[in-house]
């Protein structure tokens, strides 16, 4: 049986390529979701199992003192501002991290992008901006992604952030820093990815600089393996003060 659906994507396609309403690189982009979309995510499911483990393990390592109960406000705050679909995991491999973190770097400084929907995370490299991908590879063709987050997912999260505060200057990170320690820590434990889960902060404890996150889109990270299993007891690592405001990052 034909399949109309995909009749017309396919056309759309065609049609808004040869009227330059898409170039090269956007139908390379449309490949790359496509191959997202058929290789099976083994974290498609850890937000809530994290969420589980947070609210059945009150010994879990709080490496920067966040406490079990506040960890799981930020992650239900999340799921009441942006719904249950959003509830997703970034993972970034020990390849990718070796490789960021080679001669002893300090802190990498990461870039938020969008595809599909889905918050992505990228670097600078000589290539210019290059995103991580669940490869364990760089794609340096990911110029529009912090464009789709502008006009997307940041916009929201922006907007959750202006409405909470009333402050209509108020936006949220478009990038931060991810410290060694959360490196060294995925080593000392011989594990192979660390998982990035956004949250909304809760709190309104300043960060190093005094500067209030409440409100704001942040991450916890945890550590996993390559199976999309998390250790028995996962050490949860937590930097508000890593985050970037605006134009300081």
């Amino acid at each position: 049986m034909e399949n109309e659906t995909l009749n017309e994507i396919i056309k759309l396609i065609n049609s808004s390529f040869h009227e330059k309403k898409i170039n090269s690189d956007d139908l390379e982009n449309i490949v790359e979701t496509c191959q997202n979309l058929t290789v099976q995510d083994p974290y498609s499911n850890s937000y809530q199992m994290l969420k589980n483990f947070i609210i059945n393990h009150n010994k879990v390592i709080w490496t920067h003192k966040i406490s079990q109960r506040v960890a799981i406000e930020f992650m239900k705050r999340y799921e009441q501002v942006f719904g249950v679909s959003r509830q997703y995991t970034i993972p970034v491999y020990k390849e990718i991290l070796d490789d960021l973190f080679a001669d002893g770097k300090k802190e990498i400084v990461i870039v938020l992008g969008e595809e599909s929907g889905r918050i992505n995370f990228s670097i600078e490299k000589s290539t210019g901006l290059c995103r991580i991908d669940k490869t364990n590879s760089f794609n340096c063709n990911s110029h529009s992604l912090q464009g789709n987050f502008e006009r997307g997912f940041g916009r929201e999260a922006d907007q959750h952030l202006m409405n909470a505060t009333g402050n209509r200057l108020n936006k949220n990170t478009r990038k931060f820093k991810l410290t060694r320690n959360a490196y060294d820590e995925l080593i000392s434990q011989n594990l192979d990815a660390l998982l990035f889960f956004p949250v909304i902060c809760t709190d309104s404890n300043p960060d190093s600089d005094g500067n209030s996150n409440l409100h704001q889109l942040t991450f916890l990270i945890t550590f996993g393996k390559k199976s999309g299993q998390f250790p028995e007891r996962p050490t949860v690592v937590f930097d508000r003060s890593s985050l970037c405001p605006p134009g300081n990052c």
